[in-house]
């Protein structure tokens, strides 16, 4: 671990979207102007923050009997656009203005039923207070980039109810890593792959009419993706189209381009995958809850064309 100074710092805003006009995160829909990637200080006057060999403090929500704090690295640079893992304690984080820092231009944010799309872990250090669990990263991650979400009126605490289903779709989708590249002597290395279902598989599975119950949804989860206990001994990942990677080597804002996934092929679904190369007691999160639709399709081209870098092909 790298060693910090053990002092007092002025409050950083814990949101990493601070600094955004406070109308603009009133309104979902409005586009901002493109997301900036350097990075941004950000100080909040008249405030503390407690800093422990370069780890954050705060006090624990959890109802644990000896777990007094919880602690996150510190980072006095944040990116703008980037969810830090201190957001998912924050429960005053908005996602909508996440969504609409992040927004493309050309591109309007829009709302799914079925939303959450939110990969972590936070290894805690050796301090008064904390857990001493040393919490290690999943060497794989499966989540879904196309929400499945009822449609029906079906009772919902009946996992056996068969009930009508939708997939839903977006044209784009922002996905924030903080990967803490610079805070830890040494991280596992991340790769993000893109997997299309092919409808074959699908309507094999679950038919061609999107009735069916959340308990056979969760039997093919865990026979094509894996249980979350060990997606990355048990899983039929192969019987899915790879249709895009990308190493993640820096902290930043990603982009996932949905026009070009279909484009190659038929696909039911589409899946955001996280694979890291071991496990070790580490600190990340992935937030994906930005997604949009196109409003005009020759201003996002001129922007995706200048921000290519950014985005899992």
């Amino acid at each position: 671990m790298k060693k910090k100074r053990n002092y007092v710092f002025l409050l950083l805003a814990i949101c990493c979207i601070s600094g955004c006009g406070e109308n603009s995160w009133s309104v979902e829909n409005e586009v901002l102007t493109e997301p900036q990637y350097e990075t941004k200080s950000i100080i909040q006057e008249n405030e503390t923050v407690q800093v422990y060999d370069g780890w954050e403090r705060m006090e624990s929500q959890f109802e644990y009997k000896d777990v007094k704090y919880v602690y996150y690295p510190h980072v006095e640079n944040k990116i703008k656009g980037v969810s830090y893992i201190e957001d998912s304690y924050d429960l005053d984080f908005s996602f909508a203005a996440f969504k609409n820092i992040n927004c493309p231009s050309g591109c309007n944010s829009i709302k799914h039923k079925a939303e959450g799309c939110e990969s972590q872990c936070n290894s805690q250090p050796e301090l008064e207070g904390a857990n001493s669990e040393k919490a290690n990263n999943p060497l794989m991650v499966v989540k879904e980039g196309e929400n499945v979400s009822s449609e029906g009126k079906g009772n919902v605490h009946d996992k056996t109810t068969i009930d009508k289903f939708i997939v839903e779709t977006q044209d784009v989708q922002a996905v924030s890593f903080a990967i803490y590249e610079d805070f830890f002597d040494t991280i596992p290395k991340l790769t993000v792959k893109l997997y299309g279902i092919p409808v074959t598989l699908w309507e094999e599975e679950l038919g061609n009419t999107m009735e069916f119950s959340w308990k056979q949804y969760g039997e093919f989860e865990n026979q094509y993706y894996g249980t979350w206990e060990n997606q990355y001994q048990d899983n039929n990942l192969d019987k899915f189209d790879l249709l895009a990677e990308k190493k993640i080597e820096k902290t930043g804002v990603y982009y996932i381009d949905y026009n070009d996934l279909h484009e190659k092929g038929d696909y039911a679904q589409i899946l955001i995958v996280l694979n890291f190369d071991k496990e070790m007691p580490y600190t990340y999160r992935m937030c994906g809850n930005g997604i949009y639709e196109i409003s005009d399709k020759a201003a996002y081209d001129e922007w995706k064309d200048s921000h290519m870098d950014y985005y899992i092909q």
